[in-house]
């Protein structure tokens, strides 16, 4: 496959608008510091991914297991973006497209992802970032210091 098409590909995939994705704003309410969210031991979640330039979305699976979550997310066409374990509210990403491993990318992702499933999971407030729950389970995660909006929807089984 040539460089251009898989280029196109990866463009189409980031810069698709979720617009089914997303359920309308109303019913959503802010997560009080003192209410954990609630993600069962195995979770899918329609996930998107929104930063001022860009935009990812796909499919987040989530497993708890001995002291920490594992996870992958892949995209709409069923590529893998990126794999990874939180322990102890650190985070450690692999396996990443060669489109988003940049440094400033991996910290970033790294440190949201480790807040959400670390901290932010049991309900602890930070100043970089806000959580609010949407009907259906879904929530919302805004780092406010980078103004990066990760939305969850759950997949049901």
């Amino acid at each position: 496959m040539k460089r251009s098409t898989i280029a196109a590909l990866l463009w189409t995939s980031l810069a698709t608008a979720p617009a089914l994705l997303l359920p309308s704003c109303a019913g959503q309410t802010r997560l009080q510091s003192t209410e954990p969210l609630h993600i069962e031991r195995f979770s899918r979640y329609k996930t998107d991914i929104a930063t001022p330039q860009a935009r990812m979305s796909g499919i987040i699976f989530l497993q708890q297991s001995e002291g920490g979550w594992t996870g992958r997310m892949l995209n709409e066409f069923g590529l893998g973006m990126f794999d990874f374990s939180v322990r102890r509210g650190k985070c450690k990403l692999s396996n990443m497209m060669p489109m988003i491993d940049k440094w400033y990318i991996r910290r970033t992702v790294a440190g949201d992802l480790g807040y959400l499933l670390g901290e932010g999971n049991d309900g602890r407030m930070s100043k970089g970032h806000a959580i609010e729950r949407r009907h259906g389970g879904g929530f919302i995660m805004t780092n406010t210091r980078r103004r990066i909006t990760y939305t969850f929807h759950p997949i049901r089984q």
